[in-house]
């Protein structure tokens, strides 16, 4: 139980800073309320891709919205985030991010469909992970297993994405304290898919990205502003 305190209250420290500065910053205007963004036509590039995984933990609130800014607002594939939060905050880091970005952000729920040109946050207590019917992808919340270090696990989502979706995959590991997402991104680059890991220079902790690239699970290790830049690419975009 310690060792889930200790991660918990590094990443609730940065989402009560970020507002600090935030609100501190912006002065009163940042009180006012963000109409939502208007409904997005689908997107009209055909990716070769079907799923974007990102996993991330401490420094990552501000590393998760950096390469979503990156990407844009017409994205072919659905992207789904795992973010080590306390339970209670990830709705509110969804809502910030739908407001702060042209990509639509929310956060997931249970059995709910993946939808290109969205972005899904994994809900704080609960595994999230990737399965596929007749109608495509969607998502499964389960707090089993119980006894993971993290709740939600990003190699619990990175594992079901080899499973599900395989070499159709683009994964992202970035910033955070810890190995978890290295195992399922080893098993992604096992399946064939395009695996990328932020560098050290740019990580506020260069752990979990670390722990990838010493499983030669990474295909390329980047800085965090090259990273949504490099995707594009893969996706087609440029």
């Amino acid at each position: 139980k310690q060792r889930y305190s200790l991660v918990d209250f590094q990443a609730l420290g940065e989402v009560l800073i970020e507002k600090i500065v935030e609100v501190t910053a912006a002065g009163p205007r940042a009180r006012q309320a963000v109409p939502p963004p208007a409904p997005l036509a689908a997107p009209a590039v055909v990716s070769n891709y079907e799923l974007m995984v990102i996993g991330a933990s401490t420094g990552g609130p501000p590393a998760v919205q950096r390469v979503l800014r990156d990407l844009g607002e017409r994205v072919p594939v659905p992207v789904v985030v795992v973010q080590h939060m306390p339970v209670g905050f990830t709705r509110a880091f969804a809502e910030r991010l739908n407001n702060l970005l042209p990509l639509s952000v929310r956060e997931v729920s249970d059995e709910e469909r993946l939808l290109p040109g969205s972005a899904y946050i994994a809900p704080a207590g609960l595994h999230l992970v990737i399965d596929r019917d007749a109608q495509g992808l969607f998502a499964r919340l389960s707090p089993r297993p119980e006894d993971s270090r993290h709740r939600p696990s990003v190699d619990g989502l990175f594992a079901s994405a080899a499973s599900r979706v395989g070499a159709r995959t683009v994964a992202i590991l970035l910033t955070g304290m810890g190995t978890d997402g290295a195992r399922g991104m080893a098993r992604l680059a096992a399946a064939g898919a395009f695996t990328l890991a932020q560098d050290r220079e740019t990580s506020v902790i260069y752990g979990m990205p670390r722990a990838a690239v010493e499983l030669n699970a990474a295909r390329a290790s980047l800085p965090l502003d090259s990273i949504g830049g490099r995707v594009r690419q893969i996706l087609g975009l440029e």
